[in-house]
């Protein structure tokens, strides 16, 4: 990876292993094919559907074309990812 390329930061609900089919999925996967060579794509997602456990990967997990970073899901997704992400080096670095 260059560390020269700008990072974007992606958020999708959907985006848990195991779920490529939906429509926004497939979208970000063909962009961020199509420009990895000139962004970093970093992808913020639940770890599965609501309701649904597994184990928590602390991680970020290279994708390919991206890394992604697995979150729980439930009611406060967006005061967890607002925690998560004020924890600037964690989004940006690994």
């Amino acid at each position: 990876m260059n560390a020269s390329r700008p990072i974007v930061l992606v958020l999708l609900g959907c985006f848990w292993p195991g779920n490529d089919s939906s429509g926004p999925n497939q979208s970000f996967i063909a962009l961020a094919t199509a420009l990895s060579d000139h962004f970093d794509f970093r992808v913020v997602a639940r770890d599965g559907p609501v309701g649904e456990t597994r184990p928590i990967n602390e991680a970020w997990v290279d994708l390919g074309f991206a890394k992604a970073r697995y979150c729980p899901a439930g009611r406060l997704g967006a005061v967890a990812f607002a925690e998560f992400s004020t924890r600037r080096r964690t989004i940006f670095s690994g």
